[in-house]
């Protein structure tokens, strides 16, 4: 649209949106591949047509936009009186369309997510005291040992007879 400075300044101005709250709401759907399209685009369009907010002029519209990464994508576009009721009409046609996907057997796919388990590494030792301590308690426990094995050795020795 091209209008001249002078008309904008010299003229009165209307804002002809102001008063008129007429408005599109558009709602996204997915359903899985394999699914039969015309059954959807029909079925997305029956519910569109049957809620009280949606205008009969200009009609609903159903786009099969996209073949997304995880679904067949499809767009519900509605015209309002009021588009400050908008998420009150979306709210009621997703309700609807979940009703009738479950009816109809058609699947809504959601987003596999993957599952990561991290292994942790064995952490270092923190606590340098207790390692210290317990590596004492160990040597400890070797010196008893071996002092143990000694004196057993000392008292098995057979005692030489008196030449007497």
């Amino acid at each position: 649209v091209i209008l001249p400075n002078s008309n904008l300044i010299n003229n009165a101005v209307g804002n002809w949106t102001h008063r008129n709250k007429l408005g599109r709401v558009d709602i996204k759907v997915g359903v899985a591949y394999g699914s039969d399209v015309k059954q959807v685009h029909a079925v997305l369009l029956e519910i569109a047509r049957g809620h009280p907010m949606v205008l009969k002029n200009p009609e609903p519209f159903v786009l099969f936009s996209n073949f997304g990464p995880a679904a067949l994508e499809f767009e519900i576009r509605v015209f309002l009186a009021d588009v400050m009721n908008g998420n009150i009409a979306q709210n009621d046609i997703r309700f609807a369309v979940l009703e009738k996907f479950s009816s109809e057997h058609i699947e809504m796919p959601s987003t596999p997510r993957a599952v990561v388990e991290a292994h942790k590494p064995k952490a270092w030792p923190t606590d340098d005291d207790k390692i210290e301590a317990d590596f004492a308690e160990q040597e400890q426990i070797k010196a008893e040992a071996e002092a143990e094995k000694k004196r057993l050795v000392k008292s098995r020795k057979t005692k030489k007879p008196d030449p007497d």
